[in-house]
C-alpha cells in the first residue's frame, strides 16, 4: 500500500492522506474491520499450550505501550523495571521476553538481556503475533497500560495492545494490564475491544479518576491500583549521578533548596518551534523571578530521549538561560539518566515542578513534593493518591497565562515543608496499591 501511495500521490499531500486513513482506521467501523475481524481469525487458533518445557523456569511476556523505542521514555523503563524487578523476587527463575516492532528495538532488548519478540512492523498481522506468543509460551504477560488504552495517541495501537494482551491470555498465560490512566474523551471505537478480552486479561486503573472513568465506559471490571512505576527501586548505575550530588552537596552549603524543573514538548499536541520557543522564555523569566524571592537551586532533569518528543528539546534552551542568569544556581543533565537512576538522584532534592509523570511518581515515591504540568488529564487522579490539591497543577493553556506558572511555582517552593508532610502520610498505602498490578501471578 506504501509503495502504491508513493507512485500515485504527490509528495506534499501524501501525510494529508496518511492522517486520513489513520483517521478512519480509528473509528468504530475501521476498528471492527481491520483489527477486530484479524484478531478474531488468530483467537480462534489460539489455544492453551501444554507444558512440556524441559527447563523449569517462569516465562514472562512484556507488551509495551512503545513496541519500537520500548524503554525510549524513562516511565516506560520505570514500569517495565519495577514490575521484573517485583517479580523476580517470586520466581528464582524468570525469562522475560519482551514484544517490539523493530530490529533496533531487538537489539536493544536482547542487549538488556530480555529475548526479543519482533511481533509490531509493517505487515502486522495477529495470526504471526499469536504464533509468535504460543512459541514463547508465557505463564504471565503484561502490557503496559500508561496513558494509551483511552487511544489518546491511536486507536488502533490501543487496540493492538489490548487484542495481544488477549491472545496471551487465550495461550494460558496470566496476563494484566498495568495500571492505566483514562481521559475524558476516550476513543468510542474502543468500547468493543474491551469487551472482547478474555477474563483472563485483568485491567487495572491507576488512579481513582482514572477508574470512575473507565467504569463509565466499559462494564468490564477494573481494579484501583497505583502505578507500577511505585515499585521500582533506586539505584546508582551512572556516572553522572557523583556529579549531581556534589553540585546538591555545594548549593545546600550555600543555604539554597534544590527544585527538579522538567518540562517537554508532548505537553502541547503538534508542539512546533514557536510554542517551544514560547515555554521556553516563559521557564526562563520564571524561574529567575523566582529565584530572586527564594533561595533555590534548579537541577533541570530530563525524562525522555526519544526523537522529536525527548525533553532536551525544550530543556537545553532553558538550563542555559537560566544558568547565563543565575550561574551555578542551575545545573543541566544533558544525558537522560536510566530510571532506577533517576529516582535515586530525586531522593536528594527538595521538591520538582515537572511535565513528565513518572518523573512525578520516582519524585513521590522518596517522599518528595510535587507541582504538575499536567496533560491528558493525568496528574489529577495522582495528585487524588496523595491527598494533593489542584493548586499544584497547570495545564498547557494556563501555562502560557501571564504570570501563571511564576505565582504557582512560588506559592509551591513557599509550602514544601506542608507538602511534603502530606506525600509521607500517604506514601506506604500507594506503595501497597502498586503491588496489587501483579497479584494474580503466583
Amino acid at each position: 500500500m506504501k509503495a502504491i501511495l508513493k507512485r500515485i500521490v504527490p509528495p506534499a499531500h501524501r501525510a494529508r492522506l496518511r492522517r486520513l486513513i489513520d483517521g478512519m482506521r480509528d473509528t468504530a467501523l475501521g476498528i471492527r474491520l481491520t483489527e477486530m475481524t484479524a484478531w478474531r481469525s488468530a483467537a480462534d487458533r489460539t489455544h492453551p499450550m501444554s507444558n512440556t518445557r524441559a527447563d523449569t523456569k517462569k516465562r514472562l511476556l512484556i507488551i509495551p505501550c512503545d513496541p519500537f523505542s520500548v524503554t525510549g521514555s524513562r516511565g516506560d523503563q520505570a514500569m517495565i523495571e519495577a514490575a521484573v524487578g517485583r517479580l523476580r523476587l517470586r520466581a528464582d527463575k524468570l525469562h522475560v521476553g519482551i514484544v517490539t516492532g523493530t530490529a533496533e528495538g531487538a537489539a536493544k532488548i536482547r542487549a538488556q538481556g530480555y529475548e526479543a519478540l519482533q511481533i509490531f512492523g509493517e505487515p502486522f498481522s495477529y495470526i504471526r503475533a499469536s504464533e509468535e506468543i504460543c512459541r514463547f509460551a508465557p505463564d504471565w504477560a503484561f502490557a503496559i497500560g500508561a496513558d494509551v488504552v483511552d487511544g489518546y495517541y491511536s486507536a488502533v495501537s490501543a487496540a493492538r495492545m489490548l487484542l495481544l494482551s488477549d491472545l496471551a491470555a487465550r495461550s494460558g498465560a496470566h496476563v494484566s494490564v498495568l495500571g492505566f490512566s483514562f481521559n475524558n474523551h476516550p476513543k468510542a471505537s474502543l468500547r468493543q475491544v474491551f469487551a472482547a478480552l478474555h477474563d483472563k486479561v485483568r485491567l487495572h486503573a491507576r488512579d481513582p479518576i482514572s477508574e470512575r472513568r473507565f467504569r463509565a465506559f466499559s462494564n468490564r471490571s477494573v481494579e484501583l491500583v497505583a502505578d507500577a512505576a511505585f515499585m521500582l527501586q533506586p539505584a546508582i548505575d551512572m556516572h553522572a549521578h557523583e556529579s549531581v550530588t556534589s553540585w546538591i552537596s555545594a548549593r545546600r552549603a550555600a543555604g539554597d533548596i534544590i527544585v527538579v524543573y522538567n518540562i517537554h514538548p508532548l505537553l502541547f499536541k503538534n508542539a512546533d518551534a514557536e510554542i517551544i520557543n514560547k515555554i521556553s522564555n516563559i521557564s526562563i523569566d520564571s524561574i529567575v523571578s523566582v529565584s530572586k524571592k527564594h533561595k533555590v537551586s534548579w537541577l533541570f532533569l530530563p525524562h525522555d530521549d526519544r526523537p522529536n518528543v525527548g525533553d532536551g528539546i525544550c530543556l537545553a534552551p532553558i538550563a542555559k538561560g537560566v544558568g547565563t542568569l543565575i550561574g551555578d544556581r542551575a545545573y543541566y543533565i544533558d544525558v537522560v539518566p536510566t530510571a532506577p537512576e533517576i529516582k535515586a538522584m530525586v531522593g536528594a532534592v527538595d521538591g520538582a515542578a515537572t511535565g513528565r509523570m513518572h518523573l512525578a511518581i520516582a519524585c513521590l515515591g522518596r517522599g518528595v513534593p510535587v507541582m504538575g504540568l499536567t496533560y491528558q488529564d493525568k496528574f489529577h487522579g495522582l495528585f487524588e493518591h496523595f491527598g494533593l490539591d489542584d493548586r499544584g497543577l497547570l495545564s498547557p493553556s494556563d501555562l502560557l497565562e501571564p504570570g501563571k506558572l511564576t505565582e504557582t511555582l512560588d506559592e509551591f517552593i513557599g509550602t514544601l515543608d506542608v507538602l511534603r508532610a502530606r506525600v509521607e502520610a500517604r506514601r506506604e498505602h500507594v506503595s501497597d496499591l502498586a503491588l496489587k498490578n501483579l497479584a494474580q501471578f503466583k
